[in-house]
């Protein structure tokens, strides 16, 4: 059974208490999930697991490792499952664990549960909410107003289609389709030189232009 705490090629580390999410269970995954992408292909794919230890990793995480996850933008939250309310306990754990070490967090979630139940916690930096334009992500009137209500809220669009930008204009971080097999459906995979441009033109917004958080300029959005 794999830790809570694991490396991440992208992020450094992230923290994951199940590898599944509500949406999976539902038999509603995302369209465009790259976990269940890389599971159906079997490239690097993460085994469902409905509960991942935490045995206080983060407690031992020495100062050097809290500095290089802080300037990532922190430790990432969410990044091969979601928030089921029967894991409160143990992430309310590690948060507490990340705030007395100094480790800020980043979380990525389409569950608005996480952000009543944690919305608060001073160890989350930011809060991303996930929308799209095909029926997969929160609701855009929901996460505006929850964006409205708590200020570690931003909200983070996936693009599968180019005029997907156009209609999210309103986001406040951008993330490009990068994943392969899902042209079938309709969605494009964005080249690294197109979301170079994307980026030109939408500032401060675009999520991976570089392929790994520590030399991203966004940082997740400059919430705090």
């Amino acid at each position: 059974m794999p830790s809570a705490i694991a490396k991440n090629t992208k992020t450094g580390y992230s923290i994951d208490v199940t590898t599944d999410c509500p949406k999976r269970r539902e038999g509603k995954a995302c369209k465009y999930c790259y976990v269940e992408q890389s599971r159906k292909t079997g490239y690097n794919a993460k085994t469902v697991s409905d509960a991942c230890p935490y045995n206080g990793e983060i407690k031992r995480f020495k100062a050097p490792k809290v500095e290089f996850l802080n300037e990532c933008g922190g430790i990432r939250l969410f990044s091969f499952g979601d928030y089921m309310p029967e894991h409160r306990d143990t992430i309310r754990t590690i948060l507490d664990d990340c705030h007395a070490m100094g480790l800020n967090v980043k979380a990525i979630t389409k569950q608005v549960d996480f952000i009543k139940e944690f919305g608060n916690h001073p160890a989350l930096r930011v809060i991303h909410l996930s929308i799209d334009a095909v029926g997969d992500g929160v609701e855009w009137n929901i996460a505006k107003e929850l964006r409205n209500l708590h200020a570690k809220v931003l909200i983070r669009c996936a693009i599968m289609r180019p005029e997907d930008v156009q209609a999210m204009e309103f986001a406040d971080i951008f993330t490009f389709n990068h994943a392969t097999g899902l042209k079938a459906l309709g969605f494009k995979k964005f080249s690294k030189v197109e979301v170079l441009n994307y980026a030109e033109k939408l500032g401060n917004r675009v999520c991976c232009t570089t392929g790994a958080c520590f030399s991203c300029p966004v940082k997740c959005g400059k919430a705090s």
